[in-house]
């Protein structure tokens, strides 16, 4: 179903999707421990409550992954690193090294949640280390303070020459690529988005190749920029010392009937 060479990237809306018919169909397939989390959630009244998001999120993770891995959704068991970074377990990869991350974004409108702007995406792949982040393009948000703040020197120069209306498309594409790439290395943004330069990475034709040296060791990374929809930047980092050339798809997720 996927090669070594490939990288699948998984989308969903989740304003065309009907949470109390999801529930009904699919909430059994939720592990215990899920679904004591999701009844914890209050019931507020916004079109996505966290509640929801919660829900999809799981749900969506489910569905995409128990295919590769040869199980039914309910079949599949996570664990967490120390950094909470979900991984599958052994048992339900099936000897197949499967490797995944989940990415989603919500817009805020006054006080509440608005699914309408809100995107979840999931990447697989095998046997390396991979990440994936998706934002908003059109997020209300100071791109020059916190480019200040979470930014090397040279990329906040580099935003802060920009005419103003180019800068949100270059804030979004530095912050994806770091936030994609450090949850590829299991540690989210807890080491600092800072700590990568990614100002200097060339992207021709959605992809790129970049060098980075740890502990006197260079990891080779490719960078994809898939297009999925004109209001969301996405980025994918995946680890690939083997310089095995990958392909990114897109596929746009649809449930299917519980078994």
């Amino acid at each position: 179903m996927i090669a070594t060479n490939q990288i699948h990237l998984w989308y969903l809306f989740p304003h065309l999707v009907q949470h109390s018919e999801l529930k009904n169909n699919y909430f059994s397939i939720l592990s215990a421990d899920e679904q004591k989390k999701y009844l914890s959630f209050s019931t507020l009244k916004t079109r996505t409550s966290p509640k929801k998001q919660y829900f999809l999120s799981r749900l969506f993770l489910r569905q995409v992954l128990a295919p590769y891995c040869h199980l039914s959704p309910g079949e599949l068991e996570f664990i967490t690193n120390s950094h909470g970074r979900p991984e599958l377990n052994q048992d339900s990869r099936q000897n197949l090294p499967v490797r995944f991350n989940l990415s989603h974004t919500f817009q805020r409108v006054g006080d509440r949640m608005d699914e309408t702007m809100g995107i979840m995406v999931c990447a697989v792949t095998l046997n390396n280390d991979i990440g994936v982040d998706v934002e908003y393009l059109y997020r209300q948000v100071d791109h020059l303070a916190l480019a200040q703040r979470f930014f090397t020197f040279q990329e906040a120069e580099i935003l802060a020459a920009l005419p103003a209306d180019e800068r949100a498309k270059r804030f979004f594409f530095y912050w994806t690529l770091k936030e994609a790439y450090l949850k590829a290395r299991g540690q989210g943004i807890s080491l600092g988005l800072d700590h990568i330069s990614i100002h200097n990475i060339s992207i021709s034709d959605n992809s790129a190749t970049q060098n980075f040296t740890k502990k006197n060791h260079i990891d080779t990374w490719d960078f994809f920029i898939p297009f999925v929809n004109p209001d969301y930047q996405v980025a994918v980092a995946i680890k690939n010392n083997y310089r095995e050339p990958k392909i990114l798809t897109c596929h746009q997720f649809t449930f299917t009937e519980p078994e």
